[in-house]
């Protein structure tokens, strides 16, 4: 009785590090832009699916992957960034659902049977393919309901999760595209059970808009000067400046980090301009010590414009 008690409070804890470790990894592919969560109140929220008609989405898709879960009633937010408005649902041990709550479209699907995932590590022993995985990926991504995205995503496949031997997972992410040029920060990422290919996260965080111009009127080298210069005055105890990365052009959502002359934006408003985006070490001078920031500058590619970035405490 007592090892079995000990097992499944052993389970329990390692269902939740899995979901904490799925959920850290989606969030750290868009770490640059922080999220935030509004409650709104449906009767004064227009545009908006009613809660009845949003529940019963979430139940036929609930069904499709745990049959006879219960789920919860939805909670209807506004998720930054982003500013999506969002029908919120949780549903059986550990499951949880997003709602566009426009168009009903899946945003957020997560769910992990660690139990499940135990007996898959032990009894099928070798982790899917890629491509074996992806074509399963593709059938679970009909079942919810999303498009699959176009390009080729970038794969990893994840071993030994939660220091529990045998446990894989593959993890899957396509970042938004437009005309070539990469957003900052715009993801889709998925997770599925490297033995079956079942799903076991969902994150849909392609919110950005399209810049108003992908003109590049400013060098490489141009954008790296004003990147050392505004990173070299912006502390009187500043020793050193090292840009490390050789430059690259991003969409951004700008944030005016080191402008003196316009507000830092937390959060996107749909503005996104082109820039040169710059990995940088700063290193300060202190009596006893030397301390050191890693983060990344934003250019503007068409008028040198420092648009922010990025930086550690």
């Amino acid at each position: 009785m007592r090892k079995n008690l000990k097992l499944l409070l052993g389970t329990a804890i390692l269902g939740v590090l899995l979901v904490a470790a799925i959920f850290a990894w989606a969030e750290n592919q868009q770490k640059m832009i922080p999220s935030f969560i509004k409650p709104l109140d449906p009767n004064r929220t227009s545009g908006v699916i009613e809660q009845a008609k949003a529940q019963e989405l979430a139940k036929s898709i609930v069904a499709k992957f745990q049959p006879g879960a219960e789920i919860s009633e939805g909670t209807l937010q506004e998720k930054l960034p982003g500013q999506r408005k969002a029908w919120s649902f949780k549903f059986g041990k550990q499951g949880w659902l997003d709602l566009d709550a426009e168009t009903g479209e899946p945003l957020i699907y997560g769910y992990v049977d660690t139990e499940k995932q135990l007996m898959n590590a032990k009894t099928l022993r070798t982790p899917l393919g890629k491509e074996d995985t992806l074509e399963l990926a593709k059938q679970e991504f009909q079942k919810l309901g999303v498009s699959w995205p176009g390009g080729e995503p970038e794969t990893e496949l994840i071993t030994d999760l939660g220091g529990c031997p045998g446990i894989a997972e593959w993890r899957i992410k396509w970042p938004k595209l437009y005309k070539g040029y990469q957003f900052r920060g715009d993801t889709i990422n998925a997770t599925v059970d490297a033995y079956t290919g079942e799903l076991l996260a969902y994150n849909n965080y392609w919110f950005s808009k399209a810049p108003p111009t992908l003109e590049v009127k400013v060098a490489k080298d141009e954008a790296r000067e004003v990147a050392a210069k505004v990173l070299a005055s912006s502390s009187s105890d500043v020793k050193d400046v090292e840009i490390e990365s050789p430059g690259e052009l991003y969409i951004v959502n700008p944030n005016y980090r080191w402008r003196e002359d316009r507000e830092f934006i937390k959060y996107p408003l749909g503005e996104t301009r082109l820039a040169w985006l710059f990995n940088f070490t700063l290193k300060h001078q202190f009596p006893e010590t030397v301390y050191k920031q890693v983060g990344e500058i934003w250019i503007d590619a068409e008028n040198k414009e420092v648009l922010g970035g990025v930086i550690s405490p």
